[in-house]
């Protein structure tokens, strides 16, 4: 079953009103609320990380005891559009929607705006650099802890990279699960949950060999990125190309404790790169 995005215009059209001109006293808390519930949503970071079901069964209970057309009478939603979030058909939904979602969902319900946007994948944070410091922290934890386990050892690089290196890597490791050198730099890219195109991705991974073309005695240089779509992407783009270094993508999910999948670029020698990670490790 094809999943889709249930957008904006899952909202009935407007009335038309005969004048422009709104009093803040005229406006109603419903309206308020839908506008508080979407300046969050909007600041909000979205992982791309979605359950559907989870979705489902509280949009489910949002409606209470209201039928599918009243609660879309409700909340301005097109029935159709419930109706298709209800049966699992729309996985991602946009937050103008949700906000109405979470404003109109019946009081006994339990349903909130916090568990809608868990459900959406949805992270709130006080500011996307103190989200970005976060998930590279979480990284360097993550793949170290993942080393260890293997029986590799772990030693953290220089705390403090030099500016030509804080460039190409936001961390180094040196272990000696790499067979060359053991230095293992890596570069996290926090994204939106507009996936880059091709053209971004192709960045990423040029910018990753720059440290190559510097000289610098590297093990491996790899790409973390935290949602799966994004992942596959990189993983056809490096699929494409064979070189002669190694350089890799990492699936770390926000907030994940392991490392969900790893993909290693074809060498250009004709030898095949070892994964230190993998599917089956998850």
């Amino acid at each position: 079953m094809q999943e889709e995005m249930l957008t904006d215009s899952g909202i009935h059209p407007p009335r038309v009103h005969k004048t422009l001109k709104v009093k803040v006293e005229d406006i109603s808390e419903d309206s308020m609320r839908i506008g508080r519930n979407v300046i969050r949503l909007k600041t909000a970071y979205h992982t791309g990380n979605i359950d559907p079901e989870t979705t489902a069964g509280l949009v489910k209970s949002a409606m209470g005891k209201r039928s599918q057309r009243k609660y879309a009478e409700d909340t301005g939603i097109n029935v159709s559009s419930i109706s298709r979030v209800l049966n699992g058909q729309i996985a991602e939904i946009s937050d103008n929607l949700l906000a109405r979602i979470a404003a109109y969902a019946d009081p006994d319900s339990g349903v909130t705006l916090e568990k809608l946007m868990s459900a959406q994948g949805i992270v709130e944070s006080d500011s996307r650099a103190e989200l970005g410091a976060q998930f590279v922290q979480n990284c360097r934890r993550v793949i170290a802890d993942g080393l260890l386990k293997k029986g590799f050892s772990v030693a953290y690089g220089q705390q403090s990279l030099d500016h030509k290196l804080q460039r190409i890597c936001d961390f180094e490791i040196r272990t000696d699960a790499l067979g060359n050198g053991g230095r293992w730099l890596i570069e996290t890219k926090l994204v939106t949950a507009n996936i880059p195109g091709r053209g971004m991705s192709q960045g990423w991974i040029d910018g990753a060999m720059a440290a190559y073309y510097r000289g610098e005695k590297i093990g491996r240089l790899s790409v973390v990125v935290e949602v799966r779509a994004l992942f596959e992407q990189m993983k056809r783009r490096l699929a494409e190309t064979s070189i002669a270094d190694e350089i890799s993508v990492l699936l770390i999910p926000i907030g994940s404790d392991k490392v969900l999948d790893e993909y290693v670029a074809p060498l250009k020698d004709g030898r095949k790169p070892e994964f230190t990670f993998s599917k089956e490790d998850a």
